[in-house]
Parts: C-alpha cells; sequence; structure tokens
C-alpha cells in the first residue's frame, strides 16, 4: 500500500496520526486524517447542530416558556391520538398546557326538530365529552362549537376567540 495513504489514514508511521474519532489536543473531535489545523466543515456543522437541537430541547422542556395545546374532535380516533401524544410529551418531559375540543354539536342551537342522523350525532359526541372529560378532567380547556362556517378570515376570528376564551 501506498505510504502516503497509510500516513493519511494514521497507519504505518509512529505516533498514529488522528483517525476517525480520536481527540485533538484542545479535546474537540477531529475530521478522519485530519489534524487540529484543519477544520472540517461537516464536523463543525453537526458540532453546531447538536448545540442548536440543544438549545431546543431546553425551550421545548422549559415550563415557563413553552406549553402544547391538543385539539381534538369528539369522537374515538381523535381522542386515542391525543392520549398518545400526551403521554409521549410527557414522557420527554414537554410541557402540556391542555386539550381543546373542537366542532362540537350545539343541542340548543339544533333544537328538536333535527334530523335522526343529527341526533344521532349529538347522543355521539355526547359520550365521546364524557370521555375527554374522563381523561383529562382539568386539562380541557375550552369546548368549541361546531360553526355555521368554517373558522376563517378575520370575520370569524372573535366568534372562534370568544369560544376559546370564555
Amino acid at each position: 500500500m501506498d505510504p502516503q495513504i497509510l500516513k493519511a489514514h494514521g497507519e504505518g508511521h509512529p505516533g498514529g496520526g488522528q483517525g476517525q474519532g480520536d481527540q485533538g489536543a484542545d479535546g474537540d473531535l477531529i475530521g478522519y486524517g485530519r489534524d487540529a489545523t484543519n477544520a472540517d466543515p461537516l464536523l463543525e456543522y453537526l458540532l453546531g447542530f447538536r448545540e442548536r437541537m440543544g438549545q431546543a430541547r431546553r425551550l421545548l422542556t422549559d415550563a415557563e416558556r413553552t406549553a402544547f395545546f391538543f385539539v381534538t374532535l369528539p369522537e374515538a380516533l381523535p381522542i386515542a391520538v391525543i392520549s398518545r401524544f400526551i403521554g409521549w410529551f410527557h414522557e420527554f418531559g414537554i410541557p402540556v398546557g391542555g386539550v381543546i375540543v373542537n366542532m362540537v354539536l350545539d343541542r340548543q342551537a339544533l333544537g328538536d326538530d333535527m334530523p335522526e342522523f343529527v341526533r344521532n350525532r349529538v347522543g355521539m359526541q355526547g359520550e365521546h365529552l364524557r370521555t375527554i372529560r374522563d381523561k383529562f378532567g382539568d386539562g380541557v380547556r375550552a369546548v368549541v362549537p361546531l360553526f355555521d362556517q368554517e373558522v376563517r378570515g378575520t370575520a370569524m376570528l372573535a366568534p372562534a376567540a370568544g369560544a376559546l376564551f370564555d
């Protein structure tokens, strides 16, 4: 094998050279086949990335600055999904601010003459709302009704905010 290749890989010469994962004089990791005077751009990027991820982790787990709110529908699958996610967030130490229940049919607004399909939906939602209250208790921060139009644009912000913050 060519002696220059062996030297570049830290083999076959006294002192061994700098191999992958070796530490330089200042204790920092040095890239494969490089010494402390030659910066490795990939290694610098990865070390910077690790620091940015550490900063993100500190921010995400700081209960004074961060909280996640989960939005669900009063249906079985969305309730199961957020239950799992909330469990994961607790395991990772990420603060959970609460649960918002969205698109709830308003029995009073519908009146007594609602079609059977709608009556069945109201009943089903009532059962799931009980499940939500049992599972999340005081963590339920708001119950938002199903509006007669999608919450889009500034005109719908006031009714949506009223439901969220009343």
